[in-house]
Order: C-alpha cells, then structure tokens, then sequence
C-alpha cells in the first residue's frame, strides 16, 4: 500500500467514524463511547498516514492533496 492509499483509506475511515458518531437519533446527539473509541483510533491512523502531528495538521494536509 502506498502513502497515498494509506491515507485515503485513513481519510475513509475518519469519515464513517465520524459520520456514523455524528448520527444523531432524532432528539440530540447522542455519541455512544464505542463512536468515541472509534472516532479517535480513525484519527490517530490518519495523523500516523500524513506523518503529522495532530488532526488539525492531518486535515490541513489532506487539503493539500491533490484528488
């Protein structure tokens, strides 16, 4: 897998974790600590993929990448 695959599939991941967190039931959101668990460990792979040091810094290269 090259950097670029890791990081879209990290980029992927962050996504659906953060989608399906975000997912509110209606009346609020309500964010299960399974969502949590998962929404860090998606960020975390994707901070590790860019080579960066935060999220912040991971999203900003992600805005950096060309398609």
């Amino acid at each position: 897998m090259t950097q670029d695959d890791a990081i879209i599939a990290a980029a992927a991941r962050f996504q659906r974790a953060w989608d399906a967190a975000m997912a509110g039931d209606g009346e609020g959101l309500i964010v299960s600590d399974l969502d949590i668990v998962e929404v860090h460990e998606a960020a975390l792979e994707l901070i590790g993929a860019t080579g960066t040091h935060s999220l912040h810094e991971a999203l900003e290269a992600l805005h950096q990448t060309d398609p």
